[in-house]
């Protein structure tokens, strides 16, 4: 069994209401899939006046802070944002899952993948 969380339920202790507690929906799953959007988060976020413009690093900092809060490895399995970047942004938030060694998923709220998203990012 599945669960897709909005990524920032990664980062707080509450769940804001939205009934969403990440150490209580862990124990109930095996995989978590949060949603990781840069553009969702605001800004200052990570530090960054804006999250959107570093796609790399807020995916990385997001799933750090599920992976330091009990999410193990084998449970997290990411959306990522397919929409409103570049390709290579796109392809930025896939390198910071894979550089983690993590699976992901695509999303894109009109279901229009370019295949140039899914070429390797050489480090």
């Amino acid at each position: 069994m599945s669960a897709d969380i909005f990524g920032y339920v990664l980062q707080t202790k509450s769940d804001n209401g939205i009934g969403q507690h990440l150490e209580s929906i862990v124990q109930s799953v095996d995989f978590i899939s949060p949603m990781v959007y840069p553009s969702h988060y605001s800004n200052g976020s990570f530090g960054y006046q804006y999250p959107n413009k570093y796609p790399y690093e807020v995916v990385s900092a997001a799933l750090n802070d599920g992976l330091s809060r009990g999410v193990e490895m084998k449970q997290l399995r990411p959306y990522l944002q397919g929409f409103w970047h570049t390709k290579e942004d796109v392809r930025l938030n896939i390198k910071a899952a894979e550089d983690m060694g993590l699976d992901w998923i695509i999303w894109n709220n009109s279901s229009m993948y370019d295949t140039n998203y899914f070429t390797k990012i050489e480090s």
